[in-house]
């Protein structure tokens, strides 16, 4: 199953700087995405997608990596399941 749009934007948003992946993390609240278009919306080519704050180079192009990843055009948006795991003391199960 692939990964969530929102889970590939989340990631990259804490790989920026502007989450934490440990609790004594920093948080920037210079770095980021903006996506003003909402999954199932009609664009027109050239039409922003999606822009990225970063404090550098490498993270502006970590964060396009990320785009290009999370945002899909064509056809009919694709709904996620309302449960994508099973999480027991033993395992996490990926479901579907």
């Amino acid at each position: 199953m692939a990964r969530p749009a929102g889970r590939i934007i989340g990631h990259a948003v804490a790989w920026l700087g502007g989450g934490r992946t440990k609790s004594d993390d920093t948080i920037d609240p210079a770095v980021g995405f903006v996506i003003p278009v909402k999954p199932g919306q009609k664009v027109s080519r050239g039409q922003l997608l999606g822009t990225v704050h970063a404090r550098d180079a490498a993270g502006a192009h970590d964060g396009m990596d990320a785009l290009r990843k999370a945002i899909r055009l064509g056809g009919r948006p694709k709904p996620w399941p309302l449960v994508s795991h099973r999480i027991t003391r033993n395992e996490i199960v990926e479901l579907g």
